[in-house]
């Protein structure tokens, strides 16, 4: 990190800037990302409000677990997951980890497991053969709008 005047700039390896949306880019070795105060402070107020959020929604959906009814097919669409603790992505050639903030795509069985506070319909999937970029069982998102 060097500070140059009053603007900041991240320099190095392994650096990654992440948008308002708490989403990440890698930057290559050696980049430098010259940011203004006013640039700092609204990252880290958007990190904040991000970090509030995913409290607040996986404190309510890590007591989540009975159905409240029957499975249904899910739409396809990719969504953004909400889980409280990690579940393992299956690919062909690894195994990772997805938590909050992750994305992938509903394709298997869903089904409505609770509501949070603010009236938002809490899914979980059911996905015996995920492969892929699928949900796998137990990811658990918001229904969409």
């Amino acid at each position: 990190m060097i500070v140059r005047g009053s603007r900041l700039v991240l320099k190095g390896s392994g650096v990654v800037y992440k948008n308002k949306d708490a989403l990440g880019t890698e930057c290559p070795d050696g980049a430098e990302i010259d940011l203004s105060p006013a640039q700092v402070n609204a990252q880290n107020e958007a990190y904040q409000a991000f970090a509030q959020r995913r409290k607040e929604v996986t404190d309510q959906v890590g007591g989540m677990s009975d159905p409240v009814d029957e499975p249904v097919k899910g739409s396809g669409d990719w969504v953004d997951l909400v889980n409280a603790k990690p579940v393992k992505q299956v690919y062909t050639n690894k195994t990772i980890k997805l938590t909050y903030g992750d994305t992938c795509r509903v394709d298997g069985k869903v089904q409505e497991i609770g509501q949070l506070t603010t009236g938002e319909t809490v899914l979980h999937v059911i996905n015996p053969n995920q492969l892929g970029t699928e949900c796998p069982t137990g990811a658990v998102y918001l229904a969409q709008g």
